[in-house]
């Protein structure tokens, strides 16, 4: 995968987002009072950075499976989840490899997908 802008300040991206008003206080709360009850759901975290969300679900028992353009954004989130996460570098804008045909139910939160 090509370098992101985000590569450039992830680190900064990261430490920013898990404080600031819409991420750390309206975003993210909002996000997992949207997901509800997650304890043994398997959760997309499409686009989810350094990773504050995919802790936060898998925290409350989801299976958590993360994606991101950015290959230094899914370092600070393997710091976060641990080296065994399932995080993967991926353009949504493009078609998945490795990837089957599962049903999937799309939550109202835009950026996750449970199945």
């Amino acid at each position: 995968m090509p370098k992101t802008d985000y590569d450039e300040f992830a680190e900064a991206y990261a430490a920013d987002n898990e404080v600031n008003l819409l991420n750390g206080h309206y975003e993210r709360p909002a996000m997992l009072d949207l997901a509800g009850a997650v304890d043994g759901r398997r959760i997309l975290d499409a686009g989810c950075g350094a990773g504050p969300l995919a802790a936060a679900l898998r925290d409350r028992g989801a299976i958590v499976s993360g994606f991101d353009l950015s290959a230094s954004m899914l370092d600070l989130a393997r710091r976060r989840l641990g080296a065994d996460a399932d995080l993967t570098v991926a353009d949504l804008a493009k078609p998945l490899r490795g990837t089957t045909t599962r049903r999937s139910t799309m939550s109202s939160a835009p950026s996750s997908c449970t199945t």
